[in-house]
């Protein structure tokens, strides 16, 4: 990879990765940098409130609201837009997990099935709210005014782009890994 590029006379540092707008942004064109680093800002977080709050006398209905308005608004920021795999949901699927046991108190020597940590804190799976949210946008992006920029781009992916736009005909390193195959359920 060049150490830099000259765009429009600027000399460019070219980077393997870079955060914008609180989303990191990486060359490989998948999300599974971005959820690794956001997976370590949640298991940070939930250190921090382990002793003053997880482990304290609060309701169990407390500590429920304060890991959804908290702790996973930290883990969701830019969801929309990931593209996920099944390896990925599952990696999310075991965050989750890891974050309800602390809740519950559960260590990790104990033997106790997850769908029972589901039925004991009533929590949805945190990759089902992923997809939720990836086909809410989805929905949004096809709603959308057929002049705006988002709306062409997503007509372009889904038929034939216009003649006038060129991309790059390239084969999926992973051919399980499309986005829409995860999200749709196909």
């Amino acid at each position: 990879m060049p150490q830099s590029k000259e765009f429009e006379g600027n000399q460019v540092e070219v980077v393997e990765s870079f955060t914008y707008l609180g989303s990191l942004i990486h060359c490989s064109g998948t999300s599974e940098p971005e959820i690794k680093r956001r997976a370590n800002l949640v298991r940070e977080a939930m250190s921090m409130l382990d002793q003053n709050i997880w482990r304290s006398c609060i309701t169990l209905e407390t500590k429920l609201c304060l890991y959804n308005t908290c702790v996973l608004p930290i883990f969701l920021y830019g969801a929309e837009t990931w593209s996920m795999t099944l390896t990925l949901s599952r990696k999310i699927d075991a965050l989750d997990n890891w974050c309800l046991r602390r809740i519950l108190n559960i260590h990790w020597s104990e033997l106790v099935a997850n769908d029972e940590i589901r039925s004991r804190t009533g929590q949805p799976l945190l990759s089902d709210t992923v997809r939720s949210r990836r086909l809410s946008f989805f929905g949004h992006l096809l709603r959308a005014d057929p002049w705006q920029d988002h709306h062409r781009a997503l007509q372009a992916c889904i038929m034939d782009p216009p003649g006038d736009w060129r991309r790059r005909l390239v084969a999926p390193d992973n051919p399980g890994s499309e986005p829409w195959r995860l999200t749709c359920g196909q």
